[in-house]
């Protein structure tokens, strides 16, 4: 997600301000938004393409922050 939270700052001409914390923390911070925060992250398509190099030979065309 921090890739991500810097591609968005960037579109901005900012850069990200960042803290890692736990759930909890999260859950307190983010009040209402935490559950739909946590449904969105679990789902998220961006993962490691690592074992499809690996396995396969294969790399995506682009990364998330050109596609």
């Amino acid at each position: 997600m921090r890739g991500l939270a810097a591609a968005a700052a960037g579109w901005f001409g900012r850069e990200p301000v960042l803290r890692r914390v736990g759930w909890e923390v999260f859950h307190e911070l983010a009040g209402e938004h935490a559950q739909a925060s946590w449904e969105h992250l679990s789902r998220s398509h961006i993962a490691s393409t690592a074992k499809a190099r690996g396995e396969l030979d294969l790399a995506g065309q682009q990364v998330p922050r050109t596609a």
